[in-house]
């Protein structure tokens, strides 16, 4: 009876012991934290101006435009080596990941009309393009500041060597009446030493684009022409 009494006690006092011991203490399984997201770098950068003239080489004026309804001009198109297109005009809203980064992927812009050119008959169209192109990233929330989701969005990065370039050019505006309401051609206005004139709204382009004859553009290059119509 004795040695029954005493085993009873100690083993109530090992057991008060234990709870002792583990008394405030968690005793659940915690995960540790995975490893920071490998951020890439999403920085623009590539910069290489190329300067693009339209020539018109018809016996017609032509017009340089956007098919976008805001913003700038799109007015070529861009292919590799294999045909496949590549992707270079991106809007300043929501604009390019470095951008989105900066403010987040809301911004507030107003929409502007792009600009309208015409292009006379043995005249040309002049503009300057950076000479990158747009490469899709995906980002995790933890490699940007302002949003709290992945965010998916445009980079500008140098161009691949060999592209093929395309113009593309309008041969019909719209936009202006007379008095009678008979459509008329809207004004071009030409300013002191350029080679094209600009139309201002109401005036817009009409009808489908047509193409340039196509031309190719090395990396290296810094100047290159798109004739539209026949060569004399």
């Amino acid at each position: 009876m004795r040695s029954f009494a005493a085993g009873r006690v100690s083993r109530g006092l090992l057991t008060s012991a234990v709870l002792l011991l583990t008394a405030g203490c968690d005793l659940s399984v915690q995960a540790l934290p995975g490893p920071a997201p490998l951020c890439e770098d999403h920085t623009d950068s590539g910069k290489s101006p190329v300067t693009v003239r339209f020539k018109n080489q018809s016996p017609e004026r032509i017009y340089i435009s956007s098919q976008q309804s805001c913003g700038g001009l799109d007015a070529f198109t861009l292919e590799d080596a294999s045909g496949a297109p590549i992707s270079w005009y991106l809007d300043s809203c929501p604009g390019t990941c470095t951008e989105q980064a900066e403010r987040g992927s809301d911004c507030l812009t107003v929409c502007e009309q792009p600009p309208f050119f015409g292009v006379d008959p043995g005249s040309e169209y002049t503009m300057v393009w950076d000479g990158t192109v747009l490469r899709t990233l995906t980002i995790e929330a933890e490699c940007h500041t302002t949003a709290t989701s992945t965010l998916v969005c445009d980079q500008k990065v140098a161009r691949p060597d060999a592209l093929t370039m395309t113009g593309l050019v309008y041969t019909q505006q719209r936009g202006c009446y007379d008095d009678s309401g008979t459509r008329v051609d809207c004004p071009c206005v030409q300013a002191p030493g350029e080679t094209w004139c600009s139309i201002a709204p109401p005036g817009a382009p009409d009808g489908v684009q047509q193409k340039t004859q196509p031309a190719t553009l090395s990396r290296d290059q810094k100047n290159i022409e798109l004739v539209f119509g026949d060569a004399p």
